[in-house]
């Protein structure tokens, strides 16, 4: 709201959808000017967004507390009372409707738009249609774009095929998890190049010595030195310590990629367990 003047705007790749309701009665009083009033819409969907994200939050939480020896089993009651407290005053928030009020006014809510809500053939269509054309486009816009090269003293990327000379148990790993087809999955969708989701299926996006948007070769896949950092000057002394990140923190993944509006509910602790294995990490 501003002043008293709803804005409504669309939400990235048309994710939401605004609804509107509009309730016209005769103006009272000489000017003639109809006020719409806020009949609860927009003060209870900003309430209703603070309370998803704290209820969020609490569950990655006990997720990842759920899996830990270090946590009591108390203090695990205690936050998932919490996390149920949370839920039913989202539930009773969702449904109050208080008496409209008098005159004319609006009902807003903003409504999530998922894959389980269903899909239409020529809708689908359509949108593969626009991501190929956009795919071509950008293909030939960026196909000049090259990575800057590392300042001197400063690592660069290596590629995955560097690592395994001497990480192949840790290469055989990741080649049986998700990371290591996550290039294919875009050029399923003809998206590779979309400057929306193709950071996050390679290494080194934008980075000096890394990778660009259509200079990927070597690049392809969420390999080692997106979690571990650039690994060149690491490869050269591998004995020095301080060169690469031996344990990256999970979290950092949430910060780069696994967030809304691309992931929801998405835990790190929990999904460690997707990337790890015998010699890496376990």
């Amino acid at each position: 709201m501003i002043g008293q003047t709803l804005v409504v705007e669309t939400s990235n790749h048309l994710q939401t959808v605004a609804v509107v309701d509009v309730y016209l009665h005769e103006p009272d009083g000489s000017s003639g000017r109809i006020t719409l009033a806020d009949a609860g819409g927009v003060a209870k969907a900003e309430e209703l967004v603070t309370l998803a994200g704290q209820i969020r939050e609490l569950e990655h939480r006990i997720n990842g507390w759920e899996s830990s020896k270090d946590v009591r089993a108390d203090d695990l009651a205690a936050r998932r009372a919490d996390l149920e407290k949370l839920r039913a005053e989202k539930r009773a928030k969702e449904a109050s409707a208080g008496p409209p009020p008098k005159g004319s006014f609006f009902k807003y809510q903003l409504v999530e738009v998922r894959q389980d809500l269903g899909t239409e053939q020529s809708v689908d269509d359509s949108i593969l249609g626009y991501y190929k054309r956009v795919n071509d486009h950008n293909k030939v816009a960026f196909k000049d774009k090259l990575p800057l090269p590392p300042e001197d003293g400063k690592a660069g990327y290596l590629g995955v095929e560097a690592c395994t000379s001497c990480h192949e148990q840790e290469r055989k790993v990741w080649d049986g998890t998700p990371h290591a087809h996550a290039y294919a999955s875009l050029e399923k969708k003809f998206v590779e190049f979309n400057l929306d989701c193709v950071s996050c299926h390679v290494t080194g996006y934008d980075k000096p010595g890394g990778s660009t948007v259509t200079a990927v070769k070597g690049f392809e896949n969420v390999q080692c030195e997106n979690c571990h950092g650039p690994g060149s000057l690491h490869a050269k002394t591998p004995d020095k310590k301080g060169l690469i990140i031996g344990k990256p923190d999970p979290r950092s993944c949430v910060s780069e990629c696994h967030h809304p509006p691309h992931v929801e509910g998405f835990d790190p602790v929990a999904k460690m367990s997707l990337v790890l294995g015998p010699g890496h990490g376990r």
